[in-house]
């Protein structure tokens, strides 16, 4: 019933849902259906804006996925866990558990993750004011653009490199980039793909 009512965007009588079930598992000592319930109702705090209690929710999560030896959960926890710091812009500590996340990853395991965790690490010294060290990152994250779903994300990537080759004068390279990114948001939505027109020929 909670994936019923979540399905149909009834978030507050999904969580009284999920709650009761979790109340059910904790009382059958059942790890498994704990650990996705903790998942399920972290999706809906974040959706909903309340970060406190997704980040609430996560730590469970995480815990679990440890107990378990879930190395794919546990991974998604501490992404998640960093997004929820990122967008309170608690920017340091975010990039710590981005680094534990990165840690879990290789350059053939998890690809679409690492090149997430790279984007996300690159805002993460951008919003500590380390322009440099953000830039790095994002150069990291282009090897794994194949394995990333989020267009809107490689799309912000590209303008980051796009700024710092205007910066040192390159015309070539800002050109390609910039042609590469407007063909890029063709495969996202019709406002991404007006945005960028506009902004190329502003």
């Amino acid at each position: 019933l909670g994936k019923t009512h979540w399905l149909l965007y009834h978030p507050d009588e999904a969580l009284a849902y999920y709650r009761q079930s979790l109340s059910v598992c904790q009382q059958l000592s059942d790890l498994e259906g704990m650990l996705e319930l903790y998942n399920a109702m972290a999706n809906i705090h974040f959706k909903k804006g309340m970060m406190d209690m997704c980040h609430s929710c996560l730590r469970c999560y995480l815990t679990l996925a440890g107990i378990l030896s879930k190395d794919t959960a546990r991974l998604n926890a501490f992404i998640s866990i960093g997004r929820t710091l990122l967008l309170r812009q608690r920017y340091t500590e975010a990039k710590k558990i981005f680094t534990k996340a990165l840690n879990l990853t290789t350059e053939t395991n998890y690809r679409r993750e690492r090149g997430l965790i790279y984007g996300y690490m690159a805002e993460c010294y951008l919003g500590i004011g380390e322009k440099s060290k953000a830039l790095v990152n994002f150069c990291k994250q282009i090897p794994f653009f194949d394995d990333i779903d989020d267009i809107e994300g490689k799309c912000e990537t590209l303008r980051h490199l796009i700024e710092e080759k205007q910066l040192i004068k390159d015309v070539n390279w800002t050109m390609r980039l910039c042609s590469n990114r407007i063909q890029l948001s063709q495969m996202g939505s019709i406002d991404l793909q007006v945005i960028l027109l506009v902004k190329s020929i502003i």
